[in-house]
């Protein structure tokens, strides 16, 4: 009781020196601390009055950093006068709360901290609740990462797939010009081939031509030894006959 005077005395002598204007951040906190108090005293009553005047304040306040207090005073009051599953509904708001919009590091420590919390004030029911949560979340979290891995190993296997296309589209592409080249190769070997064969042609023909010519050229030599032999011959005949 005297504490609770002191904080109400503290609030009003502060309030008189702002002309009497009320301080409900002020209110909200001593108030707070007056709730804990009858929770822990499990004066059921009291503390039923406080938490509804709590729940002004923060409603008037509209302030969103009091809310994670109002939670935690309102799973402490539900907890402890015998509505356990309400004091869990509390807690598991104030969890959320935390976790949200948060990355994975906060998160974790979100979870840690409530069960630290419920560790310490030995309370089950928020133990295994907590743990229940966290180790779901834990699952979601490693089939998420497993998904991005899947997601990882697809474009991997796709990349693949693509590079494993365009060096069979390689191959055949050089496989095609290796053809082309046979193909180009084996027209010019048989185009050598015809020429070569005509060359030799042309050759036999010359040489045949060349041994014609040289046995035409001795059959004539010969033609022209036996007209010279035979003028020979004839011309004293001739000569005598013309003396006669």
């Amino acid at each position: 009781a005297t504490i609770c005077y002191q904080m109400d005395q503290l609030v009003e002598d502060y309030e008189k020196k702002n002309n009497g204007k009320k301080d409900f951040l002020l209110r909200f906190m001593a108030t707070n601390q007056r709730l804990r108090m009858y929770i822990h005293e499990e004066k059921a009553e009291s503390s039923k009055s406080q938490l509804d005047l709590l729940h002004y304040y923060t409603n008037y306040l509209k302030a969103d950093s009091l809310k994670d207090n109002l939670l935690l005073t309102e799973a402490e009051y539900y907890n402890t006068f015998g509505m356990a599953n309400r004091g869990i509904e509390r807690y598991k708001q104030l969890l959320q709360r935390c976790i949200s919009g948060s990355d994975e590091n906060t998160r974790e420590n979100c979870y840690k901290e409530m069960l630290a919390y419920a560790e310490r004030n030995k309370i089950e029911p928020l133990t295994s609740t907590v743990q229940e949560l966290y180790t779901a979340w834990q699952d979601s979290i490693r089939m998420v990462k497993a998904a991005q891995e899947l997601v990882v190993l697809q474009q991997q296997y796709e990349d693949l797939e693509q590079d494993l296309k365009d060096k069979e589209n390689t191959i055949s592409n050089n496989n095609i010009i290796r053809i082309g080249l046979f193909a180009i190769i084996a027209i010019l070997a048989a185009t050598l081939l015809v020429l070569l064969f005509l060359l030799f042609k042309n050759l036999y023909k010359v040489r045949k031509y060349r041994h014609s010519l040289k046995i035409a050229n001795e059959s004539n030599a010969q033609k022209s030894n036996f007209i010279s032999n035979i003028n020979t011959q004839i011309t004293p005949t001739l000569d005598l006959m013309e003396d006669g």
